[in-house]
């Protein structure tokens, strides 16, 4: 018993593979189609270089700085660590 199902997308960008073809039988979980974001990565890329900034600054000021300094530092650190996961997440929802 053959089913037809219609699909779409839930973000925007490109069709970057296809790697099934139309009228094809397919398997739960199978790909179907693989979508490109340069942007999405782009604000990834972001979001991990903003991490490595914070980091770097975090450890210059550790070294001599009062306990209120550090704790906002590692604030800053832990939102910074926190836009990496969702952008990270967003791009791995969004490219498998």
């Amino acid at each position: 018993m053959a089913t037809r199902i219609d699909i779409s997308a839930r973000v925007d960008g490109r069709v970057a593979r296809r790697p099934v073809d139309r009228g094809q039988n397919v398997t739960a979980g199978q790909i179907l189609v693989t979508i490109d974001n340069p942007e999405l990565l782009t604000k990834l890329k972001e979001a991990q270089a903003a991490q490595a900034v914070a980091l770097a600054d975090f450890k210059r000021i550790e070294v001599g700085t009062r306990a209120e300094v550090i704790a906002q530092r590692k604030a800053a650190v832990a939102s910074t660590e926190a836009s990496e996961r969702l952008a990270q997440q967003t791009y791995d929802r969004t490219s498998s």
